[in-house]
């Protein structure tokens, strides 16, 4: 009986001192090609996530809601269309503000929604400020 058990440890080790061998020789001969020594996650963050899903310019959910895009007298911002939100400059940074801060509280989802309708996507601190003035707007009143 202890021979046995013995024989299923020595046999459990060698299998993974083999597999652990595959391994490190898959790293190697990846590195050797130039590729990396890892395979990629296969998921894939849609670009722009930023993890605040109930206020995502990204949900399509909620970007097909409307069948046209409310415009909040932001029409100069349609040329942004399809610009990453890291390619912006401070005077493009600016625009946005501008029109943030012209909103009342209860309009700066429904703007963030109609930008993301347009294809617009904002530049990431201008999103980061709007996505904290609706979660203050956001809070009960005591």
């Amino acid at each position: 009986m202890t021979n046995t058990i013995l024989i299923f440890i020595i046999s459990i080790t060698l299998l993974a001192l083999i597999a652990l061998l595959a391994s490190r020789r898959e790293k190697r001969n990846r590195i050797a090609r130039g590729l990396p020594a890892e395979e990629p996650s296969s998921y894939r963050r849609p670009e722009g996530c930023c993890g605040k899903h109930e206020v995502c310019e990204h949900d399509p959910a909620l970007r097909h809601k409307q069948a046209k895009p409310t415009y909040f007298d932001d029409e100069e911002l349609d040329r942004y269309c399809g610009t990453p939100p890291n390619k912006y400059n401070e005077e493009d940074k600016t625009l946005f503000y501008e029109v943030l801060y012209t909103l009342l509280p209860e309009d700066i989802k429904p703007w963030i929604l109609s930008l993301g309708q347009r294809g617009i996507t904002l530049p990431d601190d201008v999103r980061q400020q709007a996505h904290r003035l609706y979660k203050e707007q956001e809070k009960p009143r005591s």
